[in-house]
């Protein structure tokens, strides 16, 4: 019996040339599709922060770990998240307070703030706006400072070091900051005081 054209066909070198690329192209996408897959999941499975850098890990929304400059591993598809934040000193300014001395003076005081994220955690999952929460502490603690003060005192170096002093420990506590220095641009007594909206 004659081979019928099939068999032949099976036989020919042709058909395994045919055969073995068919295999070799679809074993070809299949190590892309492999290379592809983890190509993506290394790229978003690790996240640089730099030396001026600070960040926590939530893992599920939870907290999970803190970290500090570097490379770091977290896991994909939205089971980590990271949030960072800058640690470098910043300067802010506060802004003119009119305020009453323990003697009834009238007193306009404006200073320069410099201060440094401590505690990234606190900094970050603990207050809602960090430089805003961080100045309003330390609005509040010079305000308390100058309402149990007599006017002679608020001039003196040591008025100075003690303000820094309670302001340093509100800030650690509440927000995580340690204020490095503040610097008095403006400490005057006032006649009267008058506060315009913009």
């Amino acid at each position: 019996m004659e081979p019928t054209f099939w068999e032949i066909f099976f036989e020919s070198p042709a058909f395994l040339l045919l055969a073995m690329g068919f295999v070799l192209g679809v074993f070809d996408k299949f190590i892309t599709g492999i290379a592809q897959f983890f190509k993506w999941l290394f790229l978003t499975c690790y996240e640089v922060l730099n030396v001026f850098e600070k960040g926590v890990i939530l893992r599920f929304g939870n907290y999970h770990k803190t970290l500090g400059p570097g490379l770091h591993f977290i896991l994909p598809w939205g089971i980590d998240k990271l949030t960072k934040e800058t640690v470098v000193r910043q300067t802010a300014y506060l802004n003119v307070q009119s305020l009453t001395t323990q003697d009834n003076k009238k007193v306009a005081i404006a200073a320069i703030v410099i201060f440094k994220i401590e505690n990234i955690k606190k900094f970050l999952l603990e207050i809602d706006d960090g430089e805003t929460d961080v100045m309003n502490m330390v609005y509040g603690t010079v305000s308390d400072c100058i309402e149990a003060s007599i006017f002679e005192d608020i001039i003196t170096p040591n008025w100075n070091k003690e303000v820094l002093k309670r302001v340093r420990q509100a800030t650690v506590e509440y927000c995580g900051v340690k204020v490095i220095s503040i610097k008095w641009s403006d400490k005057t007594t006032a006649r009267s005081v008058r506060l315009w909206n913009d």
